[in-house]
């Protein structure tokens, strides 16, 4: 008995009628009743994402027109209906290949379909040679092209097409029908490994039967959504809660922990953040019922949502938001990236939810005896277990007294005036980079933070410490400029320590240093860590109100004026001759 041939559900289940097609409904109806009224464009072109149903509905399309009620699969024999990828026959002897079958009408039926794929990919000759025909087709040809990349079509090919944007399915329109393909294939699904495989897609459903025969195979006819993860990649969404709720009450080396170890299982710091945002985004999303259908998630898991956001506010997710934005940009530009993630981590969780509103928003619940797990795994990950991380006890529970914070920051008078690091244009000479002294103080609780916009209660206790200004020698800053040169900078970035050794300085009054460099490429290139060497310098120096200037040394051509004896002397040097030429014809100098 002969094997039966696997095929992919991308073609298996392939639409072989404008009714099955998935999310384009206003597409295909307007398809349909141009065939039935007889209203049909000879010239149609197809855009939108790949996999979203172009190609399907135009082999439907050319089903229909000539009548033929087979399956898809039967339209290639069909000798009127011509599929021409444009990727792979992009030259202008292709087009004239077409137009030369154009002069010949169809030997059954009425019309000869020509589907051109990926139409973006003609070459420009071949766009030239299709114009006239596409403005004047004969009456027995229709032109159905297809395009990834609508904007790179000319712009004389789309005023003679009627175009049709496709646009990307909804998740709950590929979530349906996996679970139609899974229930036809006799596969038990969990509806949240259904929902993972939507959005890893993105609004592509030939995507997502991709990934989903992938994860079959895998698992076989049990797809859970913990396989689903697993193979490709995703976060379980359980460390979102687990980190939300170690912020909310302030327990900044159980988030480190966590932190580690999520990198320890192989996954990106950035994703991490880059998640940590999303989850951030759907608890305010949750804050309110407008706004709940925005989570595409299950029910379950919105109601979760609900549940931790109604210990949240709207002031501190804001905040929270704009902290996980700004880590993902630091960390590109961080020369240790896991660093600038932990400390924005600690941001989030210093501030925690210091401004919610009521009782209700410091009583945070303990989803199952998660923190407790949390806080008792941190210990061990720390060596020595003596950093202060709360045992089980000690963590806040539903029953305990609620969670008050004690100290909070006080709005601060005087914020910190910040000029760029770069000119505005873009130039490096004349341009001064300053970090300008501050004056006035910050206020300390947990730790040094940024003003806050909303004012706080007048009996709360603050801290006053001014802004560090002590005095250093050049042995000092010469000491931490080195340190900075051989511990933060890589030691195969050679060029970049070169030009921090080869950096001149002086000392200026006001606490400015003023920078010399021996070339414009030398100071683009010290740009590049301008800012995190000047917070080192103003840390190691104890001094906070230190700022640079930066110059570019002027170079001139040492002109020197030699004497004919001296220019007399360097030629005989190279051509002793001379000396004897000199003595056999009496020569002698004269001014």
């Amino acid at each position: 008995m002969q094997k039966q041939v696997y095929v992919v559900s991308s073609r298996k289940y392939r639409p072989a009628d404008f009714e099955d097609v998935v999310g384009q409904k206003s597409i295909t109806d307007t398809l349909d009743r141009a065939i039935r009224s007889g209203r049909l464009a000879q010239a149609l072109l197809f855009c939108g994402p790949r996999g979203v149903g172009k190609t399907t509905c135009a082999r439907i399309l050319a089903k229909k027109i000539n009548g033929l009620y087979q399956t898809s699969d039967s339209i290639s024999n069909d000798f009127n209906i011509f599929e021409l990828d444009a990727a792979s026959n992009n030259s202008v002897d292709g087009i004239r290949a077409l137009i030369d079958q154009l002069r010949f009408a169809p030997q059954q039926g009425r019309y000869k379909i020509y589907i051109i794929d990926e139409v973006h990919m003609l070459s420009q000759a071949a766009f030239n040679a299709f114009l006239k025909t596409l403005e004047e087709p004969p009456a027995h040809a229709i032109f159905v092209l297809a395009t990834t990349e609508k904007h790179k079509v000319l712009s004389t090919i789309l005023s003679r097409c009627q175009v049709y944007d496709f646009r990307r399915i909804s998740l709950e329109d590929i979530y349906k029908q996996l679970e139609k393909i899974a229930k036809a294939e006799g596969i038990k699904t969990e509806q949240e490994a259904l929902h993972l495989i939507a959005q890893r897609a993105d609004g592509a459903l030939r995507d997502a039967l991709s990934i989903f025969d992938r994860l079959i195979s895998f698992s076989g006819k049990n797809l859970t959504s913990s396989q689903v993860r697993e193979q490709l990649g995703i976060l379980d969404q359980e460390y979102y809660f687990k980190a939300t709720e170690l912020i909310l009450i302030h327990d900044i080396r159980a988030v480190l922990a966590l932190f580690n170890e999520i990198l320890q299982e192989g996954f990106d710091g950035r994703i991490f953040i880059a998640g940590l945002a999303e989850h951030l985004r759907h608890l305010m999303m949750a804050s309110g019922s407008k706004s709940l259908s925005l989570i595409e998630m299950p029910e379950a898991m919105q109601a979760r949502y609900i549940e931790q956001a109604s210990y949240t506010s709207t002031d501190f997710l804001l905040k929270a938001l704009q902290v996980c934005q700004r880590a993902e940009m630091d960390s590109k530009l961080s020369l240790n990236s896991r660093l600038s993630l932990e400390i924005s981590l600690m941001q989030l969780t210093s501030f925690g939810n210091a401004n919610t509103q009521g009782e209700k928003k410091n009583n945070i619940p303990l989803h199952s005896g998660v923190l407790s797990k949390i806080a008792s795994n941190a210990n061990e990950m720390i060596s020595g277990s003596k950093l202060g991380i709360p045992s089980s006890a000690s963590v806040t529970s539903p029953k305990e007294k609620p969670f008050q914070r004690k100290v909070f920051i006080k709005e601060i008078s005087k914020s910190v005036k910040k000029e760029p690091l770069l000119s505005p244009s873009g130039t490096l000479s004349d341009k001064t980079w300053k970090k300008s002294p501050v004056e006035g103080s910050a206020s300390v609780s947990f730790s040094i933070r940024e003003a806050l916009k909303d004012p706080l209660p007048a009996t709360s206790a603050v801290v006053e410490t001014p802004l560090a200004k002590e005095s250093y020698s050049k042995k000092d800053f010469r000491k931490a400029w080195e340190a900075f040169s051989r511990y933060q900078i890589p030691s195969e970035n050679s060029s970049l320590r070169h030009v921090l050794s080869a950096v001149e300085y002086e000392f200026s009054e006001d606490n400015l240093v003023i920078l010399y460099f021996s070339s414009r490429a030398a100071l683009t290139e010290f740009s590049t860590i301008c800012e995190p060497i000047l917070n080192h310098l103003r840390y190691h120096l104890n001094n906070f109100h230190l700022y640079f200037e930066t110059r570019v040394k002027a170079f001139q051509e040492k002109k020197t004026v030699y004497t004919p004896e001296e220019k007399f002397a360097f030629l005989s040097k190279k051509n002793p001759q001379l000396e004897r030429l000199k003595e056999a014809l009496s020569l002698d100098f004269y001014d």
